[in-house]
């Protein structure tokens, strides 16, 4: 403590101690973001916003139907008994990794799980509020997937879950961004 008794910070003490004042807020130069340095010029993203985008759309199409597919295979509602062979238990878990690996994308662009988000999202919401809607999801999943079950259960509220948290996902990384090009950090 100083003869103020205000708490002072880390190594000011020692600072206090050896006679020199710590340095004012002025002194200190600004930090230069990645892309301000001369001689090395921005990089357009956009080849990068494609290629994620359309592997999230794969990844993601893979995973649904994997899961969907092979996942509801797992449990007979008919007879209310677990039927689950092991060539269902490693695809339903092959296409939650593809689900992983889409979110994973996220890192490299965040339009990786967005532009399945807003897809997902989208079907959801207009198999809720509308009826064809709903009898358009409801055979494209039977079709599909080929599981009436799955339509029972709640496909449509199941795929505005998914597309929501898809968009979270990818609204968290875009937040995460810009967040570190503030504080300079690129």
């Amino acid at each position: 403590m100083t003869g103020d008794d205000r708490p002072q910070p880390s190594g000011a003490a020692d600072d206090q101690a050896s006679g020199t004042q710590p340095a004012a807020a002025d002194d200190y130069a600004p930090v230069a973001a990645a892309g301000d340095i001369a001689g090395k010029p921005r990089r357009s993203r956009a080849r990068s916003t494609v290629i994620s985008a359309l592997l999230g759309l794969v990844l993601v199409a893979a995973g649904l139907y994997l899961i969907g597919g092979f996942g509801a295979r797992l449990y007979d509602v008919a007879t209310n008994t677990w039927v689950a062979s092991t060539t269902d238990i490693v695809l339903a878990t092959v296409g939650a990794a593809c689900l992983f690996v889409a979110v994973l994308l996220d890192g490299w662009s965040p339009w990786a799980t967005a532009l399945p988000g807003v897809i997902l999202t989208g079907v959801g919401v207009w198999s809720l509020v509308s009826a064809d809607g709903a009898a358009r999801v409801a055979s494209f999943v039977d079709g599909a997937v080929g599981r009436a079950e799955l339509i029972l259960s709640g496909v449509h509220i199941l795929l505005l879950v998914i597309g929501v948290l898809l968009l979270a996902a990818s609204t968290a990384v875009t937040i995460a961004r810009s967040a570190g090009r503030s504080r300079g950090r690129e």
